[in-house]
């Protein structure tokens, strides 16, 4: 690769994602930013996505319990409105039924011959995003539109704070203690802060737990990552599990109090050296003063400790 600030100016750098190889989850978030910080390294003005969406993989547990109607739901609500968080897309087709199958007619991925015969894997793991970060490609590069940043600043200006609920029913062990939640909600609104709180999606269309517990609910969050992304930029802070919904503000600029690292999850060699590349405790190296992990469970006293940490 060559460096960005020598690299002749091209068009577009072609990229595809095909469901058939790679998952239908946020993951995607991770590839479109790995294949911008490729654009920047590589000097390409602008990306061309593709989402090849013909057939869904069909390899992971979870990609076997999730039926084809989510399925569908997720391939707009995530894959295609992923791609409005990086400015630098300019153009995106969806391929449902005739799609060339052929990697020729794509930058990345470079291996898309040898992942259709099974040899390789779809490379969307934050570990990948290293070595292009050491290379000086800007990962905080996701940002939210202009008018959902409007949309926000009008109803509810900035300085606040957000709690991001996890309460979903695939890997449960992974879920937040609603309960700790909201002590630590209490403890926020009794220090004069107003906060926010985004549901699990999930969780608001099946058991709504959040509904327990009597504090401030901002729904369209839930449902836009427009949205969500723009309620995070303006915030004082925001705390949130680790998973799907937080992968957003890791590659932004909005301040984050990420947790549960650890939490469920019974490989963590797996998950240091090969998902994330990161030692116990420490976080992205592109990571702002304003953004941290926090691998331990969040229990009320864990997100005391945080709340001082990052605010005081």
């Amino acid at each position: 690769m060559t460096n960005e600030n020598t690299a002749p100016i091209r068009d577009a750098l072609r990229v595809l994602y095909d469901l058939h190889y790679a998952p239908i989850t946020f993951d995607f978030t991770t590839y479109l930013v790995l294949c911008e910080c490729v654009r920047q390294l590589e000097g390409f003005k602008v990306l061309d996505v593709t989402i090849k969406a013909n057939q869904f993989r069909k390899l992971s547990d979870k990609d076997f319990s999730v039926g084809q109607s989510e399925k569908e739901w997720r391939l707009k609500s995530i894959t295609v409105d992923s791609c409005d968080l990086l400015p630098t897309v300019a153009n995106l087709r969806l391929l449902r039924d005739t799609a060339p199958t052929s990697g020729d007619a794509y930058h990345l991925p470079p291996n898309y011959q040898a992942i259709t015969k099974g040899d390789a894997r779809y490379t969307y793991a934050l570990k990948d995003l290293l070595p292009l970060h050491k290379l000086g490609a800007n990962v905080r590069s996701l940002k939210a539109p202009d008018h959902a940043k409007h949309l926000i600043q009008s109803v509810l200006g900035n300085g606040y704070i957000t709690l991001t609920l996890r309460n979903s029913s695939h890997s449960t062990l992974r879920n937040i203690d609603l309960e700790e939640w909201y002590k630590f909600y209490c403890f926020l609104t009794q220090k004069g802060h107003e906060v926010f709180v985004i549901p699990d999606f999930e969780d608001m269309f099946t058991n709504r737990a959040y509904r327990n517990y009597d504090w401030q609910i901002f729904l369209a969050a839930s449902l836009d990552q427009r949205i969500r992304l723009a309620l995070y930029e303006s915030a004082l802070m925001n705390f949130s599990p680790s998973g799907g919904n937080s992968a957003m503000v890791v590659y932004s600029n909005a301040p984050y109090a990420i947790f549960d690292f650890i939490n469920g999850v019974f490989d963590l060699e797996k998950l240091t050296t090969q998902a994330l590349g990161l030692s116990i405790g420490e976080s992205s190296p592109w990571a702002l003063d304003s953004q941290k992990f926090y691998w331990e469970k969040s229990m009320f006293d864990y997100l005391i400790f945080a709340f001082e940490e990052m605010i005081g």
